[in-house]
């Protein structure tokens, strides 16, 4: 088994909650390949302002993949402004494990976890990234109810 951080903006992650899908750009279709039925994964939200309100990077909740990987080019996830055509259409079907009461701003883990290497920069750990995979002991601290 493996363990992930899928790595998404606030508006995606409500649609993520609601569809019970991941989806990423094709672009990291060969990256992602060891994605399996079974695999765990937190849901992380990147900063953001949503109906004027701020939100910080946060964890949100705790899936298990529940597919293989397909490809599905209906338009269901927004695109950010930089790319305004993409799809996300890389896709796994998730089921909740748990969602949390509120979400846990990741700035609290930051010198606790191992994939994290550069602390004082660490919001560059996901820049560019859609799913980061983390060890099974950053997957319990992060997972648990803090």
């Amino acid at each position: 088994m493996n363990y992930w951080i899928y790595v998404t903006s606030f508006e995606n992650w409500l649609l993520t909650k609601e569809k019970n899908v991941l989806g990423i750009s094709l672009k990291y279709q060969s990256s992602l390949k060891t994605i399996t039925v079974g695999d765990k994964c937190l849901i992380y939200t990147k900063p953001a302002k949503f109906c004027d309100e701020k939100i910080d990077s946060s964890l949100v909740a705790v899936y298990e993949i529940k597919s293989d990987s397909y490809v599905d080019n209906f338009q269901i996830f927004s695109p950010a402004a930089t790319n305004p055509k993409e799809k996300f259409s890389l896709r796994w079907d998730i089921v909740p494990l748990k969602i949390f009461d509120k979400p846990h701003p990741f700035k609290k883990y930051v010198n606790q976890v191992n994939f994290v290497t550069n602390k004082t920069r660490w919001g560059m750990t996901f820049m560019g990234r859609a799913m980061i995979k983390i060890s099974s002991d950053d997957f319990i601290l992060l997972s648990s109810d803090q």
